[in-house]
């Protein structure tokens, strides 16, 4: 005897969470309608008209992966993470889309396992609008 229920994409529940979960996970994220390298930056246009301007170094310095980040066990303690550099001359060197909320991008150095959610990206550029100011 079998406890679980196989859920088919006609059923209505089904249909009715998996567009909820969508609603929630895409509502007040804007993506990039364009991505540009320019100098020594990329820049990226979003769905709303807003432009960002991020520096390689940027970029580079505020990788997400664990590589850069460290990760932390169940008890909380961290392990791994590089010591902050400084990464002037390390450019961009490709860069594609992960899903529909992330940006991948490849770096001289031989980095390429940050992802970058577009709310980070949003988010590293209010920071240095931020800092200019």
């Amino acid at each position: 005897m079998s406890w679980t229920r196989k859920v088919n994409a006609s059923d209505l529940v089904f249909s009715a969470l998996h567009f909820t979960v969508g609603l929630l996970i895409t509502s007040g994220m804007h993506s990039p309608t364009d991505i540009q390298i320019i100098g020594s930056e990329v820049a990226i246009r979003w769905d709303d008209g807003k432009e960002s301007f991020l520096s390689f170094a940027t970029l580079r310095a505020a990788s997400p992966s664990a590589e850069v980040k460290g990760e932390r066990d169940i008890f909380g303690h961290q392990y791994g993470g590089e010591v902050p550099k400084n990464f002037v001359g390390v450019e961009v060197t490709a860069w594609e889309r992960v899903g529909n909320y992330a940006i991948r991008f490849d770096f001289s150095d031989g980095h390429r396992t940050g992802l970058y959610s577009y709310e980070l990206l949003r988010q590293l550029d209010q920071d240095l609008r931020k800092e200019g100011t």
